[in-house]
């Protein structure tokens, strides 16, 4: 849900004009599933995981020209999940990076425009619990209707096929039934809708994009990419910038979708669909700088009403520094994209400090760690060591009045600290629960000190693992800092896949960084050609070649002339 003090992807104050469609109202009589959940899953609240991207406008550069950055969170693996390539063709010249079979760039820049794009967490996949009647019927609208069926023959090497029939309802393919258990332990019958089984072609949206030279063909070319949402990042050669929080969404009633529905009759399904021209989208703004990281779309001038799982603490980062830093340098944002500040750990441990000490703990090794930390999770910090593994403990602790509700309905970190900081009374206990809570962490830290240290990326162990998982061709331990809570979001084998930084001049000039190479062979030179640059945090020169320009000699090292037979 939306954070109080939400810097959302399109700025607060923006002008949005009023809504084409008439705001639904919200359902009379039982709407909701009552649903229970024996075994709630654990799927951490703090994972962290998502992306970053952000513009900075010309007139807060030291250049004079826009300066676009783009780091997309996937996970860690080798081959590569990027290749890195700059296609040349009658009505196309573009660079940046493409997956495997991806005809075209997914995230780059041409001579005339870069984007980039971060997920966009709108809420575009809706629960309806089926009133099943027989194996053939549920009911809806007080009569028995028909499942639609479908047949999947699944192939399995050396043995028969699995054939697996799935029921269709009004609401979408029946996700699980009597003979596909909700893994959670859930006995209701649950039918799924969801925006992904719309119809769609976001193979054409990166088509177009690869080939728009101005804002007005950008905004044409992503407005064919529906789903998965994405918030989209721009910039181009004439100076503009601009963000869109793209996709397909409906028209729902406040409250549509948040929890398990009724689909047992009409007044729960999806109404109209909002035209993609209203989505939040901003052009230009006074501010000099647009970020996205995975946090709050819009604010509630918004016309229509959504809901979605939304994370603030990189955004609040990201914004705090565009906010304030003046001649900005591609350098600088270099460092932003390793920006390895928490804001949760700068406004939490001084308050968790203090009661420690009030109550007479005050006095151990770990404690005086944190109180000369500049909470910063470098690598060889100890300190970030000290703070993550008890606010790790400390989290489950506050909930864990809630233990049979998924980690997913938990008050995110940060929502969790407003409320310690400013709202102590909602939380009973609480004092005792940090001191209880503390003198586990110290017993963990002991542990880990006497296992393989306590610096923060010994601890963290992340790692880039061949797809295999196979020791020799993997990369463990790698000495990087980072954590969900930070713009460098380095998980265990989650992290940064791609960072981008293009100063869009006359010919723009991109940096960029991945972890790996451009070859999957593991005796290849290439393999892992960048990882030591990325964890270290630097970067290399895109050799982008200009339209109906000569690429420099330097950069080519072999050309294959292809001619046709007879020729």
């Amino acid at each position: 849900e939306k954070v109080m003090g939400s810097t959302p992807v399109i700025p607060s104050g923006t002008q949005y004009p009023a809504a084409t469609l008439q705001i639904p109202q919200i359902p009379t009589g039982n709407i909701w599933a009552d649903i229970k959940i024996p075994e709630a899953p654990k799927d951490n609240a703090e994972d962290g995981k998502g992306s970053n991207n952000w513009v900075v406008a010309g007139a807060k550069t030291k250049s004079g020209k826009p300066i676009l950055c783009n780091d997309p969170h996937l996970g860690l693996n080798l081959p590569s999940l990027w290749f890195e390539v700059q296609l040349t063709a009658p009505g196309i010249n573009v660079y940046g990076v493409s997956l495997p079979g991806a005809p075209g760039i997914v995230i780059g820049f041409n001579d005339n425009i870069s984007w980039g794009f971060t997920n966009n967490y709108r809420d575009v996949k809706d629960y309806y619990a089926i009133d099943v009647l027989d194996e053939g019927h549920y009911t809806f609208n007080g009569v028995a209707k028909a499942f639609g069926k479908r047949v999947e023959v699944i192939k399995i090497k050396g043995k028969p096929d699995v054939i697996d029939t799935v029921n269709y309802t009004v609401h979408g393919p029946v996700q699980y039934d009597a003979n596909f258990e909700e893994p959670n332990g859930v006995k209701v019958p649950l039918a799924m809708k969801w925006m992904a089984h719309q119809e769609s072609n976001e193979l054409i949206s990166l088509y177009l994009l690869n080939r728009a030279d101005n804002y007005e063909k950008f905004v044409h070319a992503i407005g064919y990419f529906l789903c998965p949402a994405q918030n989209f990042i721009y910039s181009d050669i004439a100076g503009n910038i601009a963000l869109w929080g793209q996709g397909q969404y409906v028209n729902k009633w406040p409250g549509q979708g948040k929890y398990v529905m009724q689909g047992k009759d009409s007044s729960t399904l999806w109404g109209e669909l909002i035209p993609v021209s209203e989505n939040p989208h901003t052009y230009n703004p006074v501010q000099g700088f647009l970020s996205s990281a995975n946090q709050n779309v819009a604010d509630s001038t918004y016309p229509y009403w959504f809901n979605g799982r939304f994370n603030e603490l990189r955004a609040w980062r990201i914004n705090e520094v565009l906010d304030t830093i003046k001649n900005v340098t591609v350098e600088d944002m270099f460092r932003l994209q390793n920006d390895d500040h928490s804001v949760l750990a700068r406004n939490i441990t001084p308050y968790l400090i203090d009661v420690v000490d009030s109550n007479g703990w005050g006095d151990g090794e770990y404690l005086q760690l944190l109180k000369q930390w500049n909470y910063n999770y470098t690598a060889t910090s100890k300190a970030a060591t000290v703070f993550q593994v008890w606010w790790s403990i400390l989290y489950q602790d506050i909930w864990d009045v809630f233990r049979q509700s998924p980690d997913g309905l938990l008050p995110l970190p940060e929502r969790t600290m407003q409320i310690m900081l400013s709202n102590k009374d909602e939380l009973p206990g609480l004092v005792e629960k940090i001191i209880i809570s503390y003198n586990k962490a110290v017993d963990s830290l002991n542990k880990l000190e006497t296992a393989n240290g306590i610096e923060w990326y010994r601890v963290k162990n992340t790692s880039v693992n061949h797809l295999a998982k196979l020791a020799p061709f993997s990369f463990r331990e790698l000495k990087t800092g980072g954590w969900g809570n930070t713009v460098n979001a380095m998980k265990g084998n989650h992290g940064p896949s791609w960072r981008m930084v293009v100063e869009m001049n006359e010919i723009p000039q991109g940096y960029g960084v991945y972890p790996g190479g451009q070859s999957g062979n593991p005796g290849s030179k290439y393999y892992a050609t960048f990882l030591n640059k990325w964890v270290e945090g630097k970067y290399y020169k895109l050799s982008f070649t200009a339209k109906q320009q000569p690429p420099p000699k330097e950069h080519v090292k072999y050309t294959w002339h292809i001619t046709k037979a007879g020729k």
